[in-house]
Parts: C-alpha cells; structure tokens; sequence
C-alpha cells in the first residue's frame, strides 16, 4: 500500500466493514486524477476520524483521572452573553469558559 502506509494505523479503529472498504478503495488500480484528488481528501478525514476515535477512547480510560465536570447550569441569556463573547474570540465556548476561569484565580 506504498503511499497510504501513514494512515493504516488509523484504519485499526474503523469498523471491520469500513476498514475493508477503505482498504479496497487505497489499492484498486488505476486511478483518474479526479479519483487521487478524492483519495486525498478521504485518506485526510480517515486520519482526523481516526485521531478522534483514538482520543475519545484514551478519554473513555482516562478522563475520570484527570479531569472532573464543574459545570453549572446558567440562564439562557448568560450562556448566549457567553457564547458570544467567545465567538468574537474566535474561541470554542469550552475553551472562552476554560480561560475565563482560570483568569479568575490569577487574580
């Protein structure tokens, strides 16, 4: 599979089903420019999927160690102040309310 070899490892967390499909679509032969170009794209979305499933079970294991929810539940109006405000940051609102707090101990 010379030229995919960097996202077989991604490929492992895929469903038997898909991993087999993407396998079939990396090695068939031969491909139009259209199709390379595709391939591409599909190969980088692989990947990311199969960081994404690879964290979120990383996280499954381990979160509960190192993290704990503090959230609270706040007024309709309070959370769209916040979710304006961070989108003006161009920040998450995970990351706005993350920075928020720990300012608020720097103080």
């Amino acid at each position: 599979m010379e030229g995919y070899d960097h996202i077989v490892p991604y490929l492992d967390d895929f469903p038997f089903k898909e991993r087999m499909e993407m396998l079939y679509l990396l090695t068939e032969q031969p491909k139009t420019p259209g199709e390379e170009w595709a391939l591409k794209v599909a190969m980088h979305a692989v990947a990311a999927a199969g960081r994404c499933m690879a964290k979120r079970e990383s996280d499954r294991r381990t979160d509960h160690k190192r993290r704990v929810l503090v959230g609270a539940r706040v007024p309709r109006a309070l959370a769209e102040k916040c979710r304006a405000a961070a989108e003006a940051e161009g920040l998450s609102l995970y990351a706005w309310v993350m920075r928020t707090l720990e300012q608020a101990f720097e103080k």
